[in-house]
């Protein structure tokens, strides 16, 4: 069975023309599981429709148009327009097989443009290495009762095959049930006039998806271009004979795996119905990637402002940033759960009172939003939409609160977490979610999905952290009302091995840290794919005091008014503590300090492994001092080390 998006399950709901949903159940049934059958999802930045545009690896991109036409209202043809009398009414359509021309055209003139997917060589170099097709379906009647008509209208099927050529139409005897698969093949194949042998790999199919749906292209987790010709295999991670500071040798090879959503992340964002979602996801599993197309898609079909929150201040201006290159700034309104209280207090001229007034600054906003949303002073069900990234680092009653603010007739709610990356201790004491969704009014049963996979990481980067952070990443199930772990699969790309830098004191971490910002600048090496990140905001100071006698630009993150500002697209290095990584991505992560969380934090496991898994392609951590933290470090290095031996 092919992959069709929408997927057959949610045709109902997805496609209101019979004919088309008949059609989508045929391909599916008939074609292999390799094909992918997408059903009127628009394609390209300039969002044009086809009823079905059908990749099969074996034969080539073909676009389909369907008619449900009766034959009794068919009048005047040619080859660009026909006439139909439906209700007594004259209409003028355009041809269906100009209209999948145009479609296939213009997919074709986007493909050419990527020199991977052209003909290297021969009389056809230069051109696109698939085949392509267009056709039609007409549902509603069969060849036989066409040449019937024709004749009672003293007419020859020839004439109409002038107009619609024989080979590249279908008809309704065409999706009679129990034909043969192999038969239905090999009626669709006689639609290429311009064969030749095919035989697209998975990598000439996710390029192709990166250019006919830009809403799933993912960051690649390594410096190069995405268009690179040679796919070089990575080397064995090796140090510089003069220099105890990893080489940074990129990478040639991108896995198809990291270059664009794969098809489960797809259909998910695609294809969520309406009602409360939850995605319970590993670091790097792609949830925010499908929050930022579930937000797109919401956008064309709310017709109230649609909410995005999530803990981190840094992330929440990462979010804002996605969402302004989506050209969704007015309808979709990003902020941190506290920032949107204090939005919500000057919104509505709300007064603290007085028990309020004697609570730390962040959390005044918080219980006073709850005692005016419960008093009727801001009014609830705002939101026509609301996504929720991080939900892990929620409490009950912002949840609750939420719930609240969601337009009861819409009710467009999606909850991502990653139980593993919950570092912030709520009022219990306890970190991450330990009460039911149901408790806050999250209807999740029947409703969550399971994101195992790692694609953000190089293997070796989350086999690493993954040993390192094993007791706190064990699988543990429960029902769909409560918060399981989900432990992560890595398939990411191979890559270098993590690399752990040994210092005398923080002052020797500092001074290993300038040499490999020197050597970062000497192979011209992206700001901001790089990200330096302390256990605390001393150390940040330290390194923003480096940077700036260094002369290079960088957020200074430890401060809050510039995380509200952050934007990962400027070229500025990012300097942050631990807690303010969360959600974020770079390609090259220096981990420093970790050795002092043993003094502030009673479980700095979960900390350092939301940090290390931040790096997409190459990590280093220095460390420093002798302590339970650094000897954990050591010891699962060695442990990881030991399993890449075997």
């Amino acid at each position: 069975m092919a992959t069709c998006i929408p997927s057959i399950n949610q045709l109902e709901s997805y496609l209101d023309n019979a004919a088309e949903r008949r059609v989508a159940k045929f391909l599916d049934k008939h074609l292999g599981d390799e094909c992918i059958v997408w059903c009127n999802i628009p394609m390209n930045k300039k969002h044009r429709y086809a009823d079905f545009l059908v990749l099969i690896p074996q034969m080539g991109l073909l676009c389909l148009e369907v008619k449900d036409w009766h034959l009794k209202t068919i009048g005047a043809l040619n080859k660009n327009k026909c006439t139909l009398n439906v209700d007594e009414q004259i209409i003028q359509k355009v041809s269906p097989l100009i209209q999948a021309r145009t479609y296939i055209n213009n997919v074709v003139r986007e493909l050419e443009k990527d020199a991977v997917l052209q003909q290297k060589e021969g009389e056809y170099a230069g051109n696109l290495v698939v085949p392509y097709a267009y056709g039609t379906i007409f549902t509603h009647f069969s060849r036989g009762q066409l040449r019937q008509k024709l004749q009672q209208e003293n007419a020859e099927i020839s004439d109409w095959d002038n107009i619609f050529p024989y080979e590249l139409v279908m008809y309704q005897d065409d999706l009679a049930y129990g034909m043969p698969s192999q038969e239905v093949k090999n009626r669709l194949a006689r639609m290429f006039i311009n064969s030749f042998p095919c035989h697209l790999n998975r990598e000439q199919i996710d390029r192709i998806r990166w250019h006919l749906f830009p809403e799933i292209r993912i960051s690649t987790p390594v410096q190069q271009d995405l268009f690179a010709e040679k796919n070089e295999q990575p080397e064995n991670h090796q140090n510089d004979k003069t220099t105890d500071i990893p080489s940074v040798k990129p990478i040639t090879q991108i896995p198809e795996i990291v270059k664009v959503m794969d098809m489960q992340q797809e259909l998910i964002a695609r294809m969520m119905g309406d009602g409360h979602r939850v995605i319970h996801g590993v670091a790097g599993s792609g949830k925010t990637l499908i929050l930022g197309l579930r937000a797109q898609i919401l956008a064309e079909r709310t017709n109230k402002p649609i909410l995005i929150l999530c803990y981190n201040i840094t992330l929440a201006a990462k979010l804002r940033v996605l969402m302004q290159e989506r050209g969704l700034s007015e309808c979709v309104k990003v902020h941190h759960f506290h920032g949107w209280c204090g939005h919500l207090v000057k919104q509505f001229g709300i007064q603290y009172n007085a028990e309020e007034q004697q609570l730390e600054g962040f959390e005044k906003p918080v219980y006073a939003v709850l005692r005016a949303v419960a008093n009727g002073s801001i009014p609830k069900e705002q939101y026509g939409a609301i996504l929720i990234d991080e939900g892990h680092d929620f409490e009950a009653d912002w949840l609750r609160l939420i719930v609240q603010m969601l337009d009861k007739s819409e009710n467009h709610l999606l909850l991502l977490y990653d139980d593993a990356q919950s570092i912030y201790p709520h009022q219990a004491g306890q970190k991450g979610i330990k009460f039911s969704l149901s408790s806050v009014g999250i209807e999740a049963r029947g409703r969550t999905v399971k994101l195992a996979n790692n694609y953000r990481n190089t293997k070796q980067i989350i086999g690493f952290a993954h040993i390192f952070a094993q007791q706190n990443l064990a699988e543990r199930e429960s029902d769909e009302d409560n918060i399981p772990t989900v432990e992560p699969c890595a398939v990411g790309a191979d890559g270098y091995s993590p690399f752990i830098k040994m210092c005398q004191n923080w002052q020797d971490e500092l001074a290993y840290l300038e040499r490999c910002l020197k050597k970062w600048q000497q192979e011209n090496i992206s700001l901001n794919e790089i990200a330096i990140i302390c256990a605390n905001k001393y150390q940040c100071k330290d390194v923003c005091n480096i940077l700036n006698r260094l002369g290079l630009a960088h957020w200074a993150l430890q401060e809050s008014s510039v995380r509200k500002q952050y934007n990962p697209r400027h070229d500025k290095i990012a300097v942050l503590a631990i807690p303010s990584s969360k959600g974020l991505e770079f390609s090259r992560v220096l981990l420093m300090g970790t050795e002092t969380l043993i003094a502030h934090h009673d479980d700095p496991t979960r900390l350092i492994y939301v940090a290390m898994t931040r790096a997409q392609s190459h990590l280093i951590m220095t460390l420093s001092g002798n302590n339970a933290v650094v000897e954990h470090i050591q010891n699962s290095f060695n442990a990881w080390k030991a399993v890449q031996a075997a």
